[in-house]
This record gives structure tokens, sequence and C-alpha cells, in this order.
């Protein structure tokens, strides 16, 4: 009897470490199944965008004195032209010139205004009167310009070599005066921009 039941205790021991080892098996099954592997999310690396430094235009100033005035000197390059600028300054003004020059042999020589542009310079040159015209009447409706104004019966109308043309880091500035007295200087002209992408169909190769 006692054998039997020493057997029947032996079974139930061995029986419920089973069960006990495959619950434990279960379990972590189950939680291998259970975990989830969260990606993150791809995160794209901004690109540096390149400057083309080719197609900017790069300038210098000096100053010095030229027969006791002061005098300014600003050098602008772009691809195949260069520009200089020269302002002497006389009573606190400044009263400047400009020169154009176009990179011929490894050299820069100078040249007239109308050289710079292609076979479409009548079209640009008609863009340019336009916009003086259009200032020269913005001007005129200001009763204050009355008496500087009074001696132009009308918007001049001007060709490349009779403009003052130069570069500046943000593209090309055509300068005109319409011929006024040092007193008038405020409304004397002004200054017409195009930037590169503008110009650049009009000019010489």
């Amino acid at each position: 009897m006692k054998n039997i039941i020493l057997s029947l205790t032996v079974i139930i021991i061995a029986t419920s470490i089973l069960v006990s080892c495959k619950n434990e098996s279960t379990n972590t099954s189950t939680a291998k199944d259970t975990d989830t592997v969260v990606q993150q999310p791809k995160v794209d690396t901004p690109q540096k965008k390149t400057v083309d430094s080719s197609n900017q235009v790069v300038c210098k100033e000096s100053e010095e004195k030229v027969d006791g005035e002061n005098e300014t000197i600003k050098t602008c390059t772009w691809s195949n032209y260069k520009s200089v600028s020269t302002g002497v300054e006389v009573k606190y003004k400044y009263y400047w010139t400009y020169e154009m020059f176009k990179l011929n042999n490894g050299k820069f020589v100078k040249i007239e205004n109308s050289s710079l542009f292609n076979d479409k310079k009548t079209q640009l040159l008609s863009i340019i009167n336009k916009k003086v015209k259009q200032r020269f009447t913005e001007l005129s409706k200001d009763p204050q310009n009355k008496d500087c104004l009074s001696s132009v019966e009308k918007s001049p109308e001007y060709t490349f070599n009779q403009l003052g043309i130069y570069l500046e880091k943000d593209g090309f500035k055509f300068s005109y005066s319409f011929g006024l007295p040092d007193a008038c200087t405020a409304v004397d002209g002004d200054l017409i921009s195009f930037n590169i992408n503008e110009i650049e169909p009009y000019l010489k190769k």
C-alpha cells in the first residue's frame, strides 16, 4: 500500500513539474510574439545648395587722394566684363564716371557701352527709355519739382553711350542725368537696374 501511495505521489509531482514547464514555455513564446520592433522614420538629410561662383559679380573698392580731392574707385567683374566706377568728391558731392571693359586675349580692353550688347540692343534700349519716361512723368507731377524740370521740355531719350553703365553685386546699372544744375540733384535722373538673368540675353558672348 505504501508503495502505491509513493508511486502516486511521484506521478503527481512529475505532472506538476511538466505543467509548470509548459506554462513557462507558453508565456515566453507569447512574450516574444507580442514584442514589436518600432522603426524610426527615415529622415532625409538636406543637401547643401552649391553656389555658382562663376555667375557672381565680384567688387572691390579703394579710396585715395588725387590733387587734394577724395577719390573712390570701385571695380566690379563678372564673366568677361569689368566696370570701373570713379567718384570724385567736390564740395561734399560725388561726381561719377564709368568705364566698361571686356576680356580679350587674356586682357581687359576698354569698350564703348554700345559694344556690350548683341542684336537685341534696340529692344533693351527701348525698355530703358520707357523706364526713363515713367520716372520723368512721375517727377513732373510733383509741384515741388516744377522749377527744376522747367528747362526739360519732355523726357529725354538716350543712346547707350549717353548712359553710365556699370556692374554691382546685384547686376548691371544704367545711370542717366537730365542735365540739371547742382541745386536740383535730388531729381536729376536716376538708376535703372537689371539683374544678371535679365540682362544676359542682350549681352554679346
